[in-house]
């Protein structure tokens, strides 16, 4: 079973938010700032880049030498 992790990016802000606890109706930080309606929540994939990066939903990759 994958670990269940999120990341927000908060677009007034222009901020990646790390380290979200997400919960029915929104979502905080460990620095006490609280998501709104207009902030993207994205999930851990599992996946890793070949750096070891983790790779969330809505990442831009690229496959090969494309």
């Amino acid at each position: 079973m994958r670990e269940l992790k999120f990341r927000a990016w908060h677009p007034n802000l222009r901020r990646m938010f790390y380290t979200c606890r997400v919960g029915p109706h929104d979502w905080a930080n460990d620095s006490g700032h609280y998501g709104g309606e207009h902030d993207t929540l994205m999930q851990f994939t599992g996946l890793l880049d070949k750096h070891g990066k983790e790779i969330y939903e809505s990442d831009i990759i690229r496959l090969g030498g494309i």
